[in-house]
């Protein structure tokens, strides 16, 4: 079977190696995904081809881990929208037995695959990562992206005779998939372990980071912006600390808000107990899973599909406290991997905080049920559902 992917950015190799992320050409969860997807289908006897945007004005074409990608010139870029004429064009001399589109919330990658799905009639998966998020940036972002909730994300939908869902959970949430929900299949993103474990103690974590052994340290890890709701963390944090000052937050990543949640942090006289370490990848990364006590996850928004570091932090052994979002009970089972609080709450975000930094056992118990709970999301368990979606939907032909 030869597969199709679109997607607007595919990680570079690399990057793979690099200490340090790619701020010229950003991933995040969705661009994972379909490097470990690919990968998979792989080593499971499929040619895989990925038509996606170069981070430059020229075309390239690569081929690592048996994938061959097509990098379309860039001609211009928005934030993380990577816009090629190139990837509308050129994929056209290319046939496949299927095409997945990884909708990934940006136009510049979904609508050229609907475009070759509709020019070559060829069966169509999509891929749903999450609902967009116009929250933040450019006043053309939000532009851009409001118009192509409007006119673009319909028809893909449409088009498309299955839809990928990260959860059943999730469609309930969505601005756009309860009417499509007869077509949605729920395969889940997948984790490899070795990418999360360090043979380092935890001990020797805390003293290569520079944390303190007697500090009680809560975790955050993701993209500083407003569905992710950091300033609700940071003012829990003030209350945990009038009880439990020797608490402290390491919030792992960057974006647009992390000047204002310097700048919280220091109204609410905290700035010493915050750290803010900007994106962490490789080793350095699970140094920190491995230095903390406790993971927390306070998203409010419905961008919000799954939660990938919340696999990452069950392989770390952490209980995990979460929002009240449906999309995280797919995962989270409240008070055995974690605990759930009321989503945008100060006062239940920190008293479910402060009971957890209250049991050493009650800590531990729920960290190794996280542990458990990883088994049904390796890779080689997502490959084959996915690998059996691809095949009954060749088999059942074109039917939009």
């Amino acid at each position: 079977m030869k597969i199709g992917y679109f997607i607007t950015r595919f990680p570079y190799q690399e990057s793979f190696n690099s200490p340090t992320p790619d701020t010229l050409y950003p991933t995040g969860g969705a661009n994972t995904v379909a490097y470990k997807l690919a990968r998979q289908m792989v080593k499971r006897g499929h040619e895989v081809v990925v038509f996606t945007a170069s981070r430059d004005n020229k075309n390239h074409l690569e081929e690592y881990d048996g994938i061959k990608i097509y990098r379309y010139a860039t001609i211009f870029r928005l934030e993380k929208a990577f816009f090629s004429l190139g990837l509308f064009s050129q994929p056209r001399h290319h046939d496949v037995d299927i095409i997945h589109l990884h909708f990934d919330a940006n136009p510049a990658g979904t609508l050229p695959g609907l475009y070759y799905a509709r020019n070559k009639k060829k069966p169509f998966i999509v891929h749903y990562h999450g609902d967009t998020d116009t929250s933040y940036g450019k006043l053309a972002r939000r532009v851009g992206l409001y118009l192509f909730e409007k006119l673009g994300v319909n028809p893909i939908l449409s088009a498309a005779r299955y839809v990928i869902v990260n959860s059943l959970n999730y469609i309930e949430i969505s601005h756009f998939l309860s009417k499509y929900k007869e077509k949605c299949i729920a395969i889940p993103p997948g984790i490899d372990i070795s990418d999360i474990e360090t043979a380092v103690s935890k001990e020797d974590c805390r003293k290569q980071l520079s944390i303190p052994m007697d500090k009680k340290v809560i975790l955050f890890v993701g993209t500083l912006i407003n569905y992710k709701n950091p300033y609700l963390l940071i003012k829990a944090l003030s209350r945990v600390n009038q009880y439990f000052s020797e608490t402290i937050l390491i919030m792992v990543g960057d974006g647009p808000l992390r000047s204002d949640l310097e700048k919280l942090a220091g109204e609410l006289g905290i700035s010493d107990k915050v750290r803010f370490t900007g994106t962490q990848v490789g080793n350095t990364k699970a140094m920190y899973y491995k230095a903390a006590d406790i993971f927390v996850l306070p998203s409010t928004g419905v961008t919000e599909s799954f939660g990938i570091v919340l696999l990452e932090a069950s392989i770390a052994g952490l209980p995990l406290v979460v929002s009240s979002l449906e999309t995280f009970r797919a995962l989270v089972k409240d008070g055995y991997n974690g605990l759930e609080t009321k989503a945008g709450d100060v006062s239940s975000l920190a008293g479910t905080i402060m009971r957890l930094l209250s049991s050493d056992e009650l800590r531990n118990k729920m960290g190794e049920n996280a542990r458990a709970c990883i088994g049904d999301y390796t890779w080689e368990n997502i490959a084959e559902k996915t690998e059996a979606l691809y095949l009954n939907t060749i088999q059942e032909g074109i039917t939009n």
